[in-house]
């Protein structure tokens, strides 16, 4: 197993590397590509990903303890999901908009009222979910906590399905 995991890693890791890297860059007919240095940190991190998770799976191979197996995971892990986010909370637009888009980008979120009131809306399904995570988890068990958020996720859904067909 061990010289499985040796010799498909190298291979693995340049060619998911390459894949990202030109599909990031490439433009489309719906999107622009990505900057060439961005595209260069998602292949990072996803890189330092997979370094992870191959070390990981060296070491749990090796027969070494939970701990150990833990310990080689998390920096790779930690430092991945941390420059992820970071990706992820600056990323612009890239999508190319046509004229019927433009038009009805500008008519959703043209009225500021309707608005307003979807976003008081949203702000107590989630308000209100957390609070019944909490409550079902310390009354009843965490197992079926979780369910909250499917629950309120289902309702974002019906609220901005509403206020979709109200706009029209």
């Amino acid at each position: 197993m061990m010289a499985t995991l040796g010799t498909l890693m190298p291979f693995t890791m340049v060619s998911i590397l390459l894949f990202m890297y030109f599909g990031l860059t490439q433009e489309t007919k719906y999107s622009y590509g990505m900057r060439p240095r961005r595209a260069l940190l998602y292949c990072l991190a996803t890189e330092l990903l997979l370094f992870g998770a191959f070390s990981t799976g060296f070491v749990y191979f090796s027969g070494q303890e939970l701990f150990s197996v833990l310990a080689t995971s998390m920096p790779f892990l930690i430092t991945s999901v941390i420059l992820f986010i970071y990706l992820g909370l600056t990323e612009k637009n890239r999508r190319k908009m046509d004229e019927s888009w433009q038009k009805q980008w500008i008519q959703y979120y043209s009225d500021p009222k309707s608005m307003m009131v979807r976003g008081n809306i949203s702000g107590a399904i989630w308000i209100f979910g957390i609070a019944a995570f909490f409550l079902i988890g310390f009354t009843i068990g965490w197992k079926f906590s979780w369910i909250v958020f499917i629950v309120a996720t289902g309702c974002e859904v019906l609220v901005e399905g509403f206020f979709m067909t109200k706009r029209h």
